[in-house]
């Protein structure tokens, strides 16, 4: 059974618990806190819900840089006009090519201006 972890941010910074927190834990901003996806990008990064994360596919597609969310039980990549494609529906070698590149937190302009019309479900 996988370990179930989290992270969140606080005023001093991000913390990383698991499901029944962690000691000294501080006060975490509700609407960051975001679940593991059990995945690791290219990097060897985790992959958490709320990350952005850009596919580097050879070759390249126009639309390649996705939210991460968690929408009818499972993780899925979103574009801006929330079409998603579930995670689960890509194989290990697609998944290698992703790399987290920030969150919706901290960098959710690098969201903007990205081309919804060529994001296929």
């Amino acid at each position: 059974m996988r370990e179930l972890l989290f992270r969140g941010k606080s005023q001093d910074g991000w913390h990383y618990f698991g499901l029944w927190g962690t000691p000294n834990l501080p006060v975490i901003i509700p609407e960051t806190i975001g679940q593991f996806t059990g995945l690791l990008d290219k990097k060897g990064i985790r992959i958490y819900e709320g990350d952005i994360v850009r596919e580097e596919l050879i070759p390249p597609r126009m639309n390649n840089i996705y939210e991460i969310k968690f929408n009818g039980g499972s993780f899925h990549l979103s574009n801006p006009s929330d079409k998603y494609v579930p995670l689960f529906a890509y194989d290990a070698e697609i998944i290698s090519y992703l790399e987290v590149i920030g969150n919706i937190y901290e960098s959710k302009h690098l969201l903007d201006n990205i081309d919804t019309k060529v994001f296929k479900n």
